[in-house]
C-alpha cells in the first residue's frame, strides 16, 4: 500500500517539513552531537534530512521500496534500508531510533517482538521515541487510510497512553518527554520519548 502512497507524501513534503524539522531539532537535543540515528519508517526521508543538516548520522529504513528510493534521493549521502524492522540484520546500535507513525502498524500480539527489538538497537543510554495516534481505548482491525486517495486497507492498532508508557517499562525504557501533536491533516498524536536503562 506505501508504495501506490509514495507519490502523494512526496507531494505533501512542503506542508509536513516544518513538523520534521520541529520533531529533529528536539530529538537533537536528546543525544549527543553527531550520534547514530536510525528513523524506522522513514517514509520520503524528511525527518531524516533535518537529522543529517543537523550533523547526524543518519539511516533510514522503510518496508515500502518506493519509499526508501524517494527517501534516498533526499538523502544520498545516507544508507537507507528496505526490509521488515523485526527481523532485518542491522549493522550496528543506535543512539537515538525514531518511529514515527510506525507501531500501530503491528497488532498487539507483535507488541513484545517489536519493543524488543527497540530494545534491542538502542544501546544502555540510548533514546527510543515513538510517535502514535493516540487513543482512549486499545482497538485494532483493519480501515481505510482515507486522507489519501486510491488508498488501499491497511491494519491499525490504536494504543492508550498507558499501554505505550507499559509497553516501555517492560522493555527497560524510561519516558523522560511526552508531548502531544496535531497533525497537518488534524490527525491527533501522542509522542514519547524514552531512554533505555543501563
Amino acid at each position: 500500500m506505501y508504495d501506490s502512497l509514495a507519490g502523494q507524501y512526496e507531494s505533501r513534503s512542503e506542508v509536513r517539513t516544518p513538523s520534521a524539522v520541529r520533531r529533529a531539532g528536539h530529538l537533537a537535543t536528546l543525544v549527543p552531537p553527531g550520534s547514530r540515528i536510525l528513523d524506522v519508517g522513514c517514509g520520503v526521508g524528511l525527518t531524516m534530512a533535518e537529522f543529517r543538516r543537523l550533523g547526524f548520522d543518519v539511516t533510514g529504513l522503510d518496508l515500502s521500496p518506493e519509499m526508501a528510493r524517494r527517501a534516498q534521493a533526499r538523502n544520498p549521502s545516507s544508507t537507507v534500508l528496505v526490509g521488515d524492522f523485526l527481523d532485518l540484520p542491522l549493522p550496528h546500535t543506535y543512539d537515538l531510533v525514531l518511529a514515527q507513525a510506525f507501531i500501530h502498524l503491528f497488532p498487539a500480539a507483535q507488541a513484545g517482538a517489536l519493543f524488543g527489538r527497540f530494545r534491542a538497537v538502542v544501546p544502555p543510554g540510548g533514546v527510543l521515541s515513538v510517535c502514535t495516534n493516540v487513543s482512549a481505548v486499545s482497538t485494532q482491525g483493519w480501515s481505510v487510510k482515507d486522507d489519501y486517495h486510491l488508498s488501499a486497507p491497511r491494519f491499525k492498532k490504536f494504543w492508550r497512553r498507558e499501554e505505550l508508557r507499559g509497553a516501555l517499562a517492560t522493555h527497560d525504557f524510561e519516558v523522560i518527554d511526552e508531548r502531544r501533536t496535531v497533525d497537518v491533516r488534524g490527525k491527533h498524536f501522542i509522542e514519547v520519548c524514552a531512554r533505555r536503562a543501563g
